[in-house]
């Protein structure tokens, strides 16, 4: 499911069951009521689109692609295999640039930890201080909407990927954050 928020916010929802609904952890992000979005789909693609960010569905493999409006890629998961779920256990798997430097935020408000090329947990220990958050030079974040566990491996070598425990489903938001306007973080 994927349910635009705002004009620079989408949130993407994966389930093996349609209808599955699960109670978010964190207070959930209402959709704008004045928000225009647009949905086109073409014989290899579906795309939604607001002002600032395209999502690109691949019919056959179901990966997503996050655009700026001018088609410059932000994001994408891995095309074979990009996303996994069993057992209250998810894996979502993603294709970071060798170039592209990330943080994850901690749970104090201006905690932000260097993942670029590691595996860290970004959850906080089952508390619910603050969404699990990863943040890109590239002008986009990644909150994640997740109950208990959830672990970033950012290593080329182990798939590049997203894991997290006690949910039947993948649950996050994709947001631009606009170019250069978390600069600071990255210096």
């Amino acid at each position: 499911k994927i349910t635009p928020i705002t004009e620079a916010c989408i949130r993407i929802r994966f389930s093996k069951t349609a209808g599955t609904k699960e109670k978010s952890v964190f207070p959930e992000k209402e959709p704008q009521s004045s928000l225009k979005w647009t949905a086109k789909e073409s014989p290899s693609a579906i795309e939604v689109a607001t002002k600032q960010v395209i999502i690109r569905i691949e019919k056959r493999d179901g990966a997503l692609k996050f655009m700026t409006p001018d088609r410059k890629l932000l994001l994408a998961e891995t095309t074979n295999g990009c996303r996994y779920l069993d057992a209250g256990k998810t894996w979502n798997f993603f294709e970071f640039e060798r170039s592209e430097r990330l943080k994850s935020k901690g749970p104090l408000k201006d905690d932000f930890s260097d993942v670029t090329n590691k595996a860290r947990y970004i959850s906080h220990g089952g508390r619910k201080l603050r969404m699990p958050m990863i943040l890109s030079n590239k002008g986009y974040a990644l909150e994640i909407n997740a109950p208990e566990t959830v672990l970033f491996c950012g290593i080329k070598n182990f798939g590049q990927y997203i894991y997290t425990e006690g949910s039947e489903q993948i649950d996050y938001y994709f947001s631009r954050t606009g170019d250069g306007s978390m600069s600071v973080l990255f210096h």
